[in-house]
């Protein structure tokens, strides 16, 4: 696909658009239930762990995705900074995308509550049942990094569509589910 500028569109796979856009709903909606656990009922709360766990099984796959297969390289229209900028975004996203769940189970696993995977498998125990004290604070380490990742998810969607609608590149486009773009995948 030619975008407005005339220029091929190396786009991602259409596994990795779905990967990407499932975690990103899911990380959304589980944000937004997050925000409001202390005033719901308890299926809420269950919901909240199950989706944690998802997320966190949909972006190993997504690692393990990105190892197995070929990426399309970095836009060649961006700068050094750009290029270092995104890079640095794409770790720091992927590691609190990992983070915030992995405290999530830490933190349930502190209170001594059973954990499991949509009532498939129990998830093992990592820490024994501590004082409420550790508990509490796995819990503001998770809160703290769930608010981290809606900055940078929102900073990540900004820059795009920045560069669709003021550079009018091919940013966006590369990671959009109904871009027909030419693919390495």
């Amino acid at each position: 696909m030619q975008s407005k500028n005339n220029l091929v569109i190396d786009s991602y796979g259409h596994i990795a658009k779905f990967l990407h856009w499932m975690i990103a709903l899911f990380i959304i909606t589980n944000y937004i239930l997050g925000l409001t656990l202390d005033t719901t009922e308890f299926k809420f709360i269950t919901i909240h762990k199950q989706l944690g766990l998802t997320i966190l099984l949909l972006v190993l796959l997504r690692i393990l995705w990105r190892i197995c297969n070929t990426y399309p390289n970095m836009a060649s229209e961006l700068s050094l900074f750009e290029k270092f900028a995104a890079k640095s975004g794409h770790i720091v996203l992927y590691v609190l995308m990992l983070a915030i769940p992995i405290f999530g189970v830490l933190m349930v696993q502190a209170k001594g509550y059973p954990l499991q995977f949509w009532g498939l498998f129990s998830i093992p125990t990592f820490i024994s049942p501590q004082s409420h004290d550790i508990s509490h604070q796995l819990k503001l380490v998770h809160e703290y990094l769930a608010h981290i990742i809606i900055i940078f998810a929102v900073l990540h969607a900004l820059f795009a569509l920045y560069h669709h609608f003021v550079n009018k590149d091919s940013i966006l486009l590369r990671m959009l589910p109904c871009c027909k773009c030419k693919s390495k995948q």
